[in-house]
């Protein structure tokens, strides 16, 4: 439709055209631009593909779908670092909040990046924990993976180089013992 054209379509028709270039299309997409990788654009077209009488609910409704998986990830993450209570006041508090709501009802692709910091998060708590190899590949799979996403790519790295930091000072013999695991983290 014609009115399809605002930021929500622009994100859906770039998703198009990256999985399906049509000929003579202006939007036929490099895999990046100046304003955000086009790979998180996809989901959102394949949700849109879903109803193509109705111009936004496809791509909504994938959002609406990721702001629930953030919260059920941040909910298991601060109950991992904090307990029950904990859990719950950061799941209420980003969960009520405005801008997340706002996020959260848009065919836009901001809380993709923040489901996939909370998963990368809670996959780094798990893998310090379990000294287990296999999340720890997840963990690096996983921030590679942060690069296709605008705002996870722009944070990631200085976050994980200040975990890094403050894992060295806190606590150097373990991080001594545990360098095998960097370098699987390094191949993921």
């Amino acid at each position: 439709p014609g009115y399809f054209n605002i930021d929500e379509g622009i994100i859906v028709n770039y998703g198009h055209a990256t999985y399906s270039p049509r000929g003579e299309d202006t939007l036929t997409a490099p895999w990046a631009n100046e304003f955000h990788p086009y790979l998180s654009c996809i989901p959102r077209a394949w949700a849109q593909d879903l109803f193509p009488d109705r111009p936004f609910l496809g791509s909504r409704l994938f959002s609406v779908g990721v702001g629930v998986l953030t919260l059920m990830l941040l909910f298991v993450f601060t109950l991992s670092l904090g307990g029950y209570l904990a859990a719950w006041i950061a799941t209420l508090l980003i969960g009520f909040n405005h801008v997340f709501l706002a996020l959260s009802r848009f065919g836009m692709t901001n809380l993709d990046a923040l489901a996939l910091v909370t998963l990368w998060s809670l996959a780094l708590i798990v893998a310090w924990r379990a000294r287990g190899r296999g999340f720890v590949f997840i963990a690096g799979l996983l921030h590679g993976l942060m690069f296709y996403l605008y705002f996870a790519a722009l944070a990631i790295t200085p976050i994980s180089l200040c975990l890094l930091l403050a894992q060295a000072i806190l606590h150097p013999r373990a991080l001594a013992r545990r360098w095998s695991l960097l370098l699987i983290y390094g191949l993921g």
